[in-house]
């Protein structure tokens, strides 16, 4: 996806884990989190459809037991959604690993790029406690920020490649400051909430609030597919009205030669195709 301008965007996804008791999801939360999950394939395989590149690359704040419960559930059924959908052992995108890179994880894990994983701490320091989420480390905390945000790319770097997108699942408030602090906003996010933020390759610091998906039924969903297909179809028909149009604008040229109208015509139309 690109902006008006056509500029690529940069994905960023923050999410706070989902309901749970002593460190289990809960049946409700379980079935939040494939609610979610389903609505989230949805969202990629309509949005990136013609970007088979792009990774979501999965990532955790703690090792509690809520947080790593709710990533791998996630990562299960978002899998599984896509399975469903495409009908390949390793769809598209989270299956592949970028072109010459093995997957992650210690040798010998059959491990995906987009599983769950310890966001990288200062060496002899627990991520546990230095991303407390109610009182982190200021110094853990803004090296957080800084890598999420960062333009680099490689293994230690939050983003492996330009195509990838860093999916954080934490505690609150942390994922809720997180948020405030990327889009310079006030954006608390709700229990099991997904956020999307996207950002300018050109302004990479700067960061706005997409779309979120949070803890609701059916009609939500439904409504969020809905609109999926309604851009979809939309984008289709602003084709077919662009290529009459062009079609009416060259016949009509030949038969009386173009005038400076019919040029500012055809000015238009490719602005608005390249939008």
């Amino acid at each position: 996806m690109a902006d008006s301008r056509g500029t690529p965007l940069r994905y960023l996804f923050l999410m706070r884990h989902a309901r749970h008791r002593e460190g289990r999801l809960t049946e409700e939360g379980s079935a939040h989190v494939r609610s979610l999950a389903a609505r989230f394939s949805e969202w990629v395989l309509a949005e990136w459809r013609d970007q088979p590149e792009r990774t979501v690359r999965l990532w955790v704040t703690s090792a509690s037991a809520e947080v790593q419960g709710t990533a791998a559930a996630l990562a299960r059924d978002v899998l599984s959604h896509v399975r469903e959908g495409q009908g390949h052992d390793e769809p598209y995108p989270f299956g592949s690993p970028p072109k010459g890179e093995r997957r992650a994880g210690p040798s010998g894990a059959n491990r995906q790029p987009w599983m769950p994983r310890l966001v990288p701490s200062p060496p002899g320091h627990d991520a546990g406690k230095v991303l407390s989420a109610y009182s982190p480390d200021g110094d853990a905390f803004r090296n957080l920020y800084e890598w999420l945000q960062a333009s680099g790319t490689g293994e230690d770097a939050a983003r492996r490649t330009e195509a990838d997108a860093p999916l954080l699942v934490g505690n609150d408030p942390l994922i809720g400051w997180l948020a405030s602090k990327l889009t310079q906003h006030g954006t608390p996010v709700a229990r099991g909430e997904l956020v999307c933020l996207v950002s300018d390759r050109r302004a990479p610091a700067r960061w706005r609030l997409l779309w979120t998906l949070s803890d609701d039924g059916e009609a939500e969903a439904e409504a969020v597919r809905a609109k999926v297909k309604s851009k979809m179809n939309t984008a289709g028909a602003f084709g077919t009205v662009i290529v009459g149009l062009t079609t009416f604008l060259l016949q009509n040229s030949v038969k009386t030669g173009p005038d400076a109208w019919q040029w500012l015509a055809f000015a238009a139309l490719a602005g608005s195709a390249s939008h």
